[in-house]
């Protein structure tokens, strides 16, 4: 399959035209304070054996022409383990709670 990356580079330069860079400003600090709501929250549920899960997790903004986009994770290898639990764990969900703790906030 080939992707005709274009068509995006166009539909990027009409976004930009479209979007005033004071209404995408907002957006962005929107968008980097939820994340770091989040950020600042899951730390505080997640467990603790030698605090590497804790110290693992961090932000990241990206900002596209077409999208601005929070991410928070947790670089810890067994995070995601931690999070669903395995067939011999139990989870222990502190991302997920700390998301939808978020959940309603508002520009």
């Amino acid at each position: 399959m080939n992707l005709n990356t274009s068509d995006l580079d166009r539909l990027a330069v009409e976004l930009a035209v479209v979007v005033p860079a004071a209404a995408r400003a907002r957006v962005r600090v929107a968008v980097q304070k939820a994340s770091e709501d989040i950020k600042r929250y899951a730390p505080l549920l997640a467990p603790v054996d030698t605090g590497n899960l804790r110290s693992s997790i961090h932000r990241l903004t990206i900002d596209r022409a077409w999208a601005i986009t929070g991410r928070v994770r947790a670089d810890a290898e067994y995070g995601k383990h931690v999070e669903y639990g395995t067939s011999r764990m139990a989870p222990q969900p502190f991302m997920e709670p700390a998301l939808d703790s978020s959940v309603g906030w508002q520009v």
